[in-house]
């Protein structure tokens, strides 16, 4: 995930952002890193996450 995202999903975690936004920012994220590659493909692509039951990520 590109680093303002990260980012930004710890700052809404840490202000008490809830799952609903939460999940729309990590989507985001692993949407431009996995789909639109950085702005260069998928334009206009958007990325959902729905019925997450768990995700695990690992550094």
């Amino acid at each position: 995930m590109p680093p303002h995202h990260a980012a930004g999903l710890f700052d809404a975690q840490d202000r008490g952002a809830g799952e609903r936004q939460l999940r729309d920012i990590t989507a985001k994220g692993l949407g431009e890193v996995s789909f639109r590659d950085g702005g260069r493909r998928a334009h206009g692509l958007a990325v959902e996450f729905t019925d997450v039951e768990h995700l695990e990520v690992e550094l």
